[in-house]
């Protein structure tokens, strides 16, 4: 129903070419005059009439087509989104190792992604069928404009026809209807058909997923566990807030060499307990890796496919989601404890509580040792504590003032004399306070010497205790060994150093 014109022009594909592209449009060759099979400047104005009014009806008929098209691809939109989100609210995994579960959980999941994906697709549908009425209408416009601006021009007599004036006021509106873009996409296309389902990738995938699954849950229970292993591990690192003897009574030394022992054996034990815990980590790490790898080369099969299957899309939708839950339990693993290897190998896991007669015989000799040092510290500290303490009294001085009140030669007389005696006994005390001080220094660098001869004492004592091969003593042995090596620290020895063990 084209107008006839010159050179053969083809207004579907005019329209089709250029209505909906960049290219600039060429110059369209004048119409005829003729169109529906009647002559322009001899047919008679009823026919002429007639003939628009067909016109218009079929305008009339497109335009309606495409409001009801845009109304479904409106609705359609909708239907999407809520199909999306209703997937999107529930698509996390549930937090169980149970497989049975999971799987349940998967399947309903990949449903609500299946459905999604197929509102999605009567979206687009819906889009492409509002693209081809737009384009339907728009051909049918151009025609329609043409012969309005034929007819004016050959039969000028006719521009006052009510027809004509009702065409002419058709056409404004119509044609915006035919130029509105209401689609979300510019170019729409015809969507393509799905691709037949991998049924091996697919069920490759559901295994990997359920796997990587019940690992992600695996994992998430050993972050608690791992966290205070590791905590543990550092509140025994060493005896740094184990207060030193205050004073040389046995009762002082014998507390801070129990507190010493009872460090250093909660430290055997935290690095017992901690390398199973980081040994799990270590395993279970392993495993997320290798799993996580085995679905991203599934991953990458499936991204070969064109237009995949609602189905396997489903499946590879709940693959991401446990991949991210994945890298998620891998960090917090992680942060449970981050120590190297060369940390966690030297993690004192020896278990031997029965020593042997030889070591019955180096535990009492090192215990002696450390009670040698213990009294010397003790000597030293209240050495030190008194120091601090004559330190912190101030010199006596005596204040001269109050002459100024006596009023007879008596009086300052009598003043005089107190002012004296007063002046006297503060240079005794000021005398006491610095002889004092003199012997404490003295008694601090006796001590601090015999402190260090006592430390040089038990460092040799430990390193001839040690034994010459890489047998591990008993565990008693073993925290007094380290409780001495703690003891003697400051001397920065490198061989019997502390840590021991």
């Amino acid at each position: 129903m084209s107008i006839e014109s010159d050179g053969g022009w083809d207004d579907d594909d005019y329209h089709r070419r250029y209505y909906d592209s960049d290219e600039p449009e060429p110059t369209k060759p004048a119409a005829t005059a003729g169109f529906d099979g009647l002559t322009i400047a001899t047919a008679e104005a009823e026919a002429l009439e007639a003939a628009l009014k067909k016109r218009m009806s079929s305008l009339l008929k497109s335009q309606h087509n495409l409001a009801a098209a845009r109304t479904a691809m409106y609705t359609a939109r909708g239907t999407a989104a809520e199909f999306s989100q209703g997937y999107e609210n529930a698509k996390a995994i549930p937090d169980t190792g149970n497989a049975d579960v999971l799987s349940q959980a998967f399947a309903a999941s990949e449903d609500r992604f299946q459905q999604a994906m197929l509102a999605q697709r009567a979206s687009a549908e819906a889009e492409w069928a509002e693209h081809m009425a737009r384009l339907a209408l728009a051909e049918l416009v151009g025609a329609f404009k043409e012969i309005l601006e034929s007819i004016k021009g050959a039969r000028p007599e006719l521009a006052q026809s009510v027809v004509i004036q009702a065409a002419t006021h058709l056409l404004g509106p119509v044609e915006k209807s035919a130029t509105l873009r209401a689609s979300s996409n510019a170019n729409p296309q015809e969507p393509a058909p799905y691709a037949e389902v991998d049924q091996d990738l697919h069920d490759k995938l559901v295994a990997g997923n359920l796997a990587l699954a019940v690992l992600v849950a695996q994992a998430q229970s050993l972050v608690a566990p791992t966290t205070a292993a590791r905590a543990e591990v550092e509140l025994c690192r060493n005896c740094s807030d184990v207060i030193e003897p205050t004073r040389p009574t046995e009762e002082e030394v014998q507390r801070y060499l129990a507190q010493l022992e009872a460090r250093t054996k909660a430290r055997q034990k935290a690095h017992r307990e901690g390398h199973k815990a980081f040994a799990a980590q270590t395993a279970m790490l392993n495993e997320l890796n290798k799993a996580q790898e085995s679905l991203t080369a599934l991953f990458a099969q499936f991204n070969e496919i064109a237009n995949p299957a609602p189905q396997l899309a489903a499946v590879v939708a709940t693959t991401r989601v446990v991949q991210e839950a994945a890298k998620v339990a891998i960090y917090h693993l992680n942060r449970a404890c981050d120590y190297d290897h060369s940390f966690k190998a030297r993690l004192d896991t020896t278990v031997n509580p029965h020593p042997s007669k030889a070591e019955l015989k180096q535990i009492e000799t090192l215990r002696i040792g450390l009670r040698e040092v213990g009294y010397s510290l003790g000597r030293l500290n209240e050495a030190l504590a008194s120091q601090r303490a004559t330190k912190s009294k101030k010199a006596v001085t005596v204040e001269r003032t109050g002459v100024g009140g006596t009023a007879s030669l008596a009086g300052a007389q009598a003043w005089l004399e107190e002012i004296k005696a007063r002046t006297k006994e503060a240079g005794k005390l000021n005398h006491s306070r610095e002889v004092k001080l003199e012997l404490l220094e003295e008694s601090v660098k006796a001590f601090k010497e015999e402190v260090l001869n006592n430390k040089t004492a038990l460092h040799r004592l430990v390193i001839t205790t040690l034994p010459k091969r890489n047998q591990k003593p008993c565990d008693e042995l073993r925290a007094l060994l380290n409780a001495a090596a703690w003891m003697y620290e400051s001397l920065d020895e490198r061989e019997g150093g502390f840590p021991l063990y």
